[in-house]
């Protein structure tokens, strides 16, 4: 079943660094914000969106390519850490075209 966000897109007001096995994300609009390190699936997501990925449909290929993992299989995975991602404002959507 494809589910539905919108188009999906990381604000400016967003920083982030990258190591090697994590990325360090942080909202630069809120001093409440406390830095959030992703790593493992969680990065893998976060670079399939900074590579271009604006739908849960493109990110779900882009991580699939990456992990070698069938899209069906983590779809749903992939659907819920961006909601997670949006509720945390690392992330915001619009109607998709």
């Amino acid at each position: 079943m494809t589910r539905t966000l919108g188009r999906l897109t990381i604000p400016a007001s967003i920083a982030e660094i990258t190591t090697d096995d994590s990325t360090i994300v942080m909202r630069l609009d809120s001093a409440a914000f406390e830095p959030l390190q992703l790593s493992g699936s969680a990065s893998t997501v976060w670079r399939a969106l900074r590579s271009g990925a604006q739908t849960l449909s493109e990110t779900v290929e882009a991580c699939s390519g990456e992990t070698g993992e069938a899209p069906g299989k983590i779809e749903g995975d992939v659907a819920q850490f961006l909601g997670s991602l949006i509720a945390r404002g690392l992330v915001i959507t619009s109607a998709a075209d």
